[in-house]
């Protein structure tokens, strides 16, 4: 997910951290661009021709990342169509990172407890989060 999206066909920004999507001007943008995306989600249209683009990350790397809209929970996300896209907006762990998951497994567990750093844990039938550590 991202929270920056480029409309191809309207050449313009969207910023979905805030309500008006950095476009005063425009009332109700963001219900014109949910509708319109559910709309062609109805009518089998591809994620490619629907017009947005991730406009942060995947964009300054040069890449044209496809997405979609969607609402969850009341929030606005905008979705990679493909996996591997999303995976650029994830930052590498620190190596400080690492050695702190690392020792905190190795205090519980000389104590008697059982740990494991990066766990995933499902939340529903398709999203899950992931712990730093778990003890």
């Amino acid at each position: 997910m991202a929270n920056i999206v480029w409309h191809e066909k309207w050449g313009i920004g969207l910023d979905l951290t805030r309500g008006d999507l950095g476009h005063e001007s425009i009332p109700g943008l963001w219900q014109l661009l949910y509708q319109s995306d559910r709309i062609d989600a109805l009518r089998g249209v591809p994620v490619s021709r629907r017009g947005l683009l991730c406009g942060g990350v995947c964009r300054k790397a040069g890449v044209d990342a496809w997405m979609y809209l969607r609402e969850r929970n009341g929030r606005r996300e905008a979705v990679h169509e493909r996996s591997e896209d999303e995976e650029r907006h994830r930052a590498p762990l620190s190596d400080e990172h690492k050695a702190y998951q690392e020792r905190i497994v190795r205090t519980a567990e000389s104590v008697g407890f059982r740990a494991d750093s990066e766990v995933r844990t499902s939340v529903g039938p398709r999203s899950w989060i992931q712990t730093d550590t778990l003890v």
